[in-house]
């Protein structure tokens, strides 16, 4: 049993994971330094050089610490959130028909997908590897649970998930199934359900210090760019991407709220220098998908030029990108295309409403049928007017569906 106990304290405690990221981050942070370092001094030739080192690696530090603790905090919930699961895996054997024999099929299977889930969690680091392979298992399993149920002679309805608790009447092989679909698709939406708390909650702490984490991104990057051909490998490129949108998200949404200015007039002025500096940030992300010889140096000295002005405090000189504003007539064909979009969206809805003002009723299932044509007509053109990739998306699941009902009746 001592096996367990340590894996259960990997789960609350992942230490090692922890320390690996948080050299990393330093060591992204110590590389990058010399590159500030001469910056600075250009910069500023009348600061103390001591001072600001020490301030660098004073956030270096800082950001290192916050994500050590997030990820055992993150880890110690997943390990709360596995034990709890285990523990609704065995509801069914504590308070149903223990005598029938599908439970001791029950048994036995539960406690193989219990090992494996936290073996996996031992073997690949508690996040965020520990949701990935959860989900993966429960939607493996999930899927098979339902499959099977699918296949069963008769059928099985909402009521059959009572055979969990009172007994096994339809046999151990339905109510393995029946377990396998519904507990499956339980820990993939518990594990989902995490996945988008985590992202509230480290997004939260980043804005607590959002000028340490867009440095922080913004270190990232020149450490990238320091490297031998930085532009070679697709990983570097995609990391580097992600970094400049994250300096850009913070810097637009974080820094304006880090100073608490009293008059409106002045948040606004402060708004729009942090979103002028924030669209200089995420123009540059177009620069790493297509480099030139000299993008690197370029896109290395605007980084550090912007990072030097964090660190600072500076925040005047922060970089602008001028746009040009647009005319009136831009703004008016623009309203146009919305407004054009959207009353090709309501036609159909238009079209049901005069036929009841008319007195013309359609009764029956022809006028269900229409009404839910008419409000799924408008909602897919006002989600193609909100995202313009959505057509393909409907078209991509469109192509699913079709395969799924060609296998059936291949079946």
């Amino acid at each position: 049993m001592r096996w367990i106990f340590n894996v259960f304290a990997f789960l609350v405690n992942p230490t090692p994971r922890a320390t690996r990221r948080a050299r990393r981050t330093l060591e992204h942070w110590y590389r990058a330094w010399p590159s500030f370092e001469q910056a600075f001094a250009v910069k500023y030739p009348a600061s103390d050089r001591d001072d600001v080192k020490n301030h660098y690696l004073k956030c270096a530090r800082q950001v290192a610490h916050d994500l050590v603790r997030r990820q055992a905090r993150t880890a110690r919930s997943a390990g709360l959130a596995a034990l709890a699961l285990m523990l609704t895996g065995l509801l069914p054997m504590a308070f149903g028909d223990t005598t029938h024999r599908s439970y001791l099929v029950l048994g036995s299977a539960w406690l193989a997908i219990a090992s494996s889930v936290i073996c996996a969690a031992l073997a690949l680091g508690a996040l965020p590897s520990f949701p990935a392979v959860a989900g993966v298992l429960s939607t493996l399993f999930g899927l098979a649970g339902t499959t099977g149920v699918l296949l069963l002679p008769q059928g099985v309805g909402p009521d059959d998930l009572a055979t969990l608790l009172v007994g096994a009447g339809r046999g151990p092989a339905a109510v393995l199934l029946i377990f396998f679909a519904f507990y499956g698709y339980l820990i993939g939406a518990v594990f989902v359900l995490g996945l988008i708390l985590i992202s509230v909650m480290n997004r939260r702490a980043e804005m607590r210090i959002p000028h340490v984490y867009a440095l922080h991104e913004l270190v990232r990057v020149v450490d990238f760019l320091s490297r031998p051909e930085p532009f070679i490998s697709h990983r570097s490129r995609c990391a580097m991407v992600k970094a400049l949108h994250r300096a850009s998200r913070l810097t637009r949404s974080g820094l304006p709220g880090s100073i608490a200015l009293p008059s409106p007039a002045q948040r606004a002025i402060f708004s729009a220098r942090c979103q002028g500096a924030a669209d200089s940030l995420e123009s540059m992300e177009i620069w790493v998908a297509l480099p030139k010889s000299d993008t690197a140096a370029h896109l290395s000295a605007i980084s550090v030029g912007i990072g030097v002005v964090l660190l600072s405090g500076h925040y005047d000189e922060l970089p602008e990108l001028h746009l040009p504003p647009l005319t009136g007539a831009e703004r008016l064909m623009v309203a146009s295309q919305v407004a054009r979009s959207l009353l090709i969206g309501a036609i159909p809805l238009l079209v049901v409403v005069a036929l009841r003002w008319f007195g013309i009723q359609v009764e029956g299932a022809l006028g269900s049928g229409l009404t839910f044509f008419c409000i799924a007509w408008f909602a897919v053109t006002s989600l193609s007017l909100l995202d313009p990739l959505f057509s393909q998306k409907l078209a991509m699941v469109r192509e699913v569906m079709a395969t799924i009902r060609t296998r059936a009746d291949e079946k």
